[in-house]
């Protein structure tokens, strides 16, 4: 076929239309995803037979075996097509600009996205990382230590405790503890503990060192007491002290005839005596065994409490207790009869149990003082811990660091203004037992008395002020003396004295008050060496003579080696059933006077009791020792 040209009218020449094959190959090159990123497709020249100035026959389409088509371009020439080399990220995120790919031609993908996309979130973000930077910079403002370059003074607090008791030591370790906590910078406490006798303790230590042990003195419950006090104070050296406790026989006697033996604790009762009991005294039984249960355990409670402040008054502690437990202002029979108790067990078997842990009767305490006697009866004697009381008590004292002086009495005390600015402090006076004639004089900022005292103590009359504390605690004259006699034989007491056949109990309580005032018989040890002796503790609240061995145990003189009689004028508070209102006062008497005897009339002065309460004046004094470093700032 000959070779046609077609003109227009510039007289251009035309090529001939494409073919078939090159049309459809320009087809699918522009409609491939390479399309974006390609030149232009190559132009298809249209056909305008009008500016044609020939007439032509009908154009006949060449069929696609046509050897006179122009071969298509060389790779080298459609590179273009290609899709693009990705991009290398081992010198960096992009391709350089000096590639023959260059800036223009990337991918959009490569693209550099935002720190933060722009969606709805973007100014919430933006308020919160300016928010944060902002309250950084302002609590370093607030760290800083403007003054770090200014001593400040330190301002030192001498505190008095009198009484190394229970309450005295605790108030010691909660002070102590208090300032390992921090009472902050400028604030140094020393504290100075002043106790009459030769030996830290309390009321319940008699004699020399080593002369009498607080366990022969009292027993039943003082172990569980000290497991308690370890258990609140800040030394660790005791936190792993058990108390084992053994089965004893007790002996309820009337003038000279042993009415019946119990066992303690009540679930190692014989069977058959509790059958004995059980036919003469009925439900009774297993019920007083179930009475304290309740109170005890609304008093451990409050032991264990760790209120975020400290109890500023007896009220407010037994506003606590009164909340679970109304057994402070219930009498202790008004709770026998409303459990049903009858009257002889009451009699036969309680009362003296009373009688010996509160030196009261029945009817003149509180439904407390009964469920913590009979608490304390339950739990018997642990004789194998001897000496463990004066260990722990000496331990908690040494390791406070607290200046202790023994043998000193504190005779008066006295607020004047000592300071130059106008500031009032306690002047202390003291006498040295040792040398009667040393009489002392020192100022104090605190003083807590942690011990039973009467008011002539305080010189001052204003010191007592309104304070009310003719109210916020028990009077002296309202304590029950004790007296504890320690006796030695060369032989067993008579089997047949208190009709008990071969043997006897190792503890006799009398059924009803003797004229002598006996209220318990026990038996403490045996010592073979060098030759044997048995020794026992008589408790009365009455002092004995040779004639109530004689008349009243039956023991002959020529029998008897040795007694010793001690006297305890402040052994028991009253303890009997009031009211939240009739229990007032507060345990600060005066500023910077405080006293731990003010709940001893309410929860009575059991060792753990007397600690938490000696705690909690220490936490008041502590708050007031803060209060005055802000005023003085």
């Amino acid at each position: 076929m000959p070779r046609i040209t077609i003109r227009n009218e510039s007289q251009q020449p035309r090529t001939q239309p494409p073919s078939a094959a090159q049309s459809f190959r320009n087809a699918i090159l522009t409609h491939s995803r390479f399309a974006y990123d390609s030149p232009s497709p190559p132009r298809v020249p249209s056909y305008d037979t009008q500016s044609t100035t020939t007439s032509l026959p009908p154009y006949d389409a060449p069929s696609l075996d046509n050897t006179d088509l122009e071969p298509p371009p060389p790779y080298s020439e459609r590179s273009h097509l290609l899709p693009r080399k990705p991009p290398s990220y081992t010198s960096g995120r992009y391709p350089d600009s000096d590639t023959e790919s260059g800036y223009q031609n990337r991918h959009p993908s490569w693209k550099r996205k935002p720190l933060i996309s722009k969606c709805a979130w973007h100014p919430i973000i933006t308020g919160i990382l300016v928010f944060s930077v902002f309250a950084s910079l302002v609590s370093l403002l607030l760290s800083q230590d403007w003054h770090a370059g200014i001593e400040e003074p330190v301002r030192r607090q001498r505190v008095a405790v009198v009484g190394a008791g229970p309450a005295g030591v605790g108030c010691v370790d909660g002070l102590v503890g208090q300032g390992r906590r921090g009472f902050g910078k400028g604030v140094d406490i020393e504290v100075v503990v002043f106790e009459e006798k030769d030996r830290i303790g309390g009321r319940m230590v008699l004699g020399d060192e080593g002369e009498v042990e607080v366990e022969d003195v009292m027993s039943g419950g003082l172990m569980e007491s000290l497991v308690e006090v370890i258990r609140d104070s800040e030394s660790q050296e005791w936190k792993d002290m058990k108390v084992s406790k053994q089965a004893e026989v007790v002996g309820i006697y009337n003038d000279k005839t042993l009415l019946t033996s119990i066992t303690r604790p009540y679930t190692s009762l014989p069977y058959s005596t509790w059958l004995f009991l059980l036919f003469h005294y009925g439900p009774s039984v297993w019920r007083a065994h179930a009475l304290p249960s309740g109170t005890i355990s609304t008093l451990t409670q409050l032991l264990h409490a760790r209120p975020r402040t400290p109890f500023p008054s007896t009220q407010a502690l037994l506003r606590l207790f009164s909340s679970a437990s109304t057994s402070t202002s219930t009498s202790a029979l008004a709770r026998l009869q409303k459990n049903g108790i009858s009257t002889a067990y009451t009699h036969d078997i309680l009362a003296p149990q009373v009688r010996r842990h509160t030196g009261q009767e029945v009817p003149e305490i509180s439904d407390l003082a009964l469920s913590i006697a009979l608490w304390r009866e339950e739990q018997g004697v642990q004789r194998e811990a001897q000496g463990v009381y004066s260990a722990l008590m000496n331990s908690l004292l040494s390791s406070s660091r607290a200046e202790l002086r023994t043998a000193t009495k504190v005779t008066g005390l006295r607020r004047e203004m000592v300071d130059e600015d106008g500031g009032e402090k306690w002047i202390l006076e003291y006498v040295d037992l040792r040398n009667a004639s040393a009489v002392g004089y020192e100022v104090f900022d605190k003083i807590v008395i942690a011990a039973p005292f009467d008011d002539s103590l305080v010189k001052d009359s204003i010191a007592l002020g309104d304070a009310g504390a003719d109210t916020s605690r028990t009077k002296m004259e309202e304590y029950r003396a004790q007296f504890i006699t320690f006796f030695s034989t060369r032989e067993p007491l008579a089997h047949s004295r208190f009709g008990s056949g071969d043997t006897i109990p190792s503890q006799l309580l009398p059924q009803a008050p003797s004229s002598e005032g006996i209220t318990e018989i026990s038996f403490l040890r045996t010592i073979t060496h060098p030759t044997p002796s048995h020794h026992y503790r008589l408790l009365s609240s009455l002092p004995v003579s040779n004639a109530t061995f004689q008349t009243y145990i039956g023991l002959e003189l020529d029998t008897l080696e040795s007694w010793t009689q001690y006297s305890i004028p402040y052994a028991y508070p009253p303890m009997y059933a009031r009211s939240i209102v009739e229990a007032q006062g507060d345990f600060a008497m005066r500023k910077g006077l405080w006293t731990t005897s003010g709940a001893e009339g309410v929860l009575g002065s059991s060792v753990d009791l007397s600690w938490v309460v000696g705690r909690n004046v220490a936490r008041l004094v502590s708050a007031e020792i803060r209060k005055d470093k802000v005023m003085r700032k």
